[in-house]
């Protein structure tokens, strides 16, 4: 009779704990756009400068292909896949890098425009962001879901599905 007891009590309190597991993962808040353009941005960034790391070691020493391998290996990727996204970093970063350039512009042109502005303002003497900075905004985030997008369809089914698994499980 006594075992009888202990199973219910084990039963009901698994019990118990798998719906409150259930509670709480459907709490969990679906993820913000934003935050995932971020993490393609990062791993756009990170994989461009591993390639340019390779790049310089293969140029200096011809040393790159240990590198390319550790980075294919930790990526996950079968070869092929990740010349794929190497490749694609370098070129999607340049792109990012030439709409930084035009933020860069424009901003630098607004603080030209009012140099006797106060340190440590906070930049309240400051006139709101013009327009076309928001616009190259929206172009640098579309920008990155289009390059993302157009390299999981170019890789194999694997090699974008652990694109995606490297894009949010690494430390930033």
């Amino acid at each position: 009779m006594r075992s009888i007891g202990i199973y219910l009590f084990v039963v009901l309190f698994c019990i118990l704990t798998i719906k409150q597991s259930v509670a709480q993962t459907a709490a969990i808040p679906p993820p913000n756009p934003k935050s995932i353009i971020a993490l393609h941005e990062s791993l756009i960034r990170r994989t461009a400068l591993l390639n340019d790391k390779i790049h310089a070691l293969k140029a200096a020493s011809n040393q790159g292909s240990g590198l390319r391998l550790a980075v294919c290996t930790k990526l996950k990727l079968q070869p092929t896949d990740c010349d794929a996204v190497l490749d694609w970093s370098s070129q999607a970063s340049a792109k990012l890098t030439a709409l930084d350039q035009q933020a860069k512009a424009i901003i630098d042109a607004v603080r030209a425009a009012h140099p006797h502005r106060p340190k440590g303002t906070g930049g309240a003497l400051l006139p709101p962001p013009p327009p076309e900075l928001a616009r190259l905004q929206a172009q640098r985030e579309a920008l990155i879901e289009s390059e993302t997008a157009q390299m999981l369809t170019t890789l194999t089914p694997n090699g974008a599905g652990m694109l995606q698994v490297t894009a949010f499980t690494a430390k930033q």
